[in-house]
């Protein structure tokens, strides 16, 4: 699967609210990558491909509920790099 950059839209106008952002959007691009490439996958495809369900199925071979049960995992395991979790599984 080739190399994809998370996008790094922020608000104009106000310079703090931009620089925040900014550093929000490299963590949870820096996270993203961290997880584990069956996560990471549909990460990608779902949010940054933006690919309709049905794709996403097809590309990486899997049933609707397997893309689902992929999903939510990659999501809570995001969520618990972004928090710092001391059970993160990659350190």
């Amino acid at each position: 699967m080739k190399q994809h950059s998370f996008p790094t839209k922020v608000s104009v106008g106000n310079p703090v609210r931009s620089s925040i952002e900014r550093e929000q959007i490299e963590k949870v691009r820096q996270a993203a990558w961290r997880l584990p490439g069956k996560y990471r996958d549909v990460i990608v495809l779902k949010y940054l491909e933006e690919l309709p369900t049905h794709q996403i199925l097809d590309i990486l071979n899997l049933s609707e509920n397997a893309f689902y049960t992929r999903l939510n995992r990659a999501r809570t395991y995001l969520q618990e790099l972004l928090s710092g979790d001391p059970e993160d599984k990659n350190e």
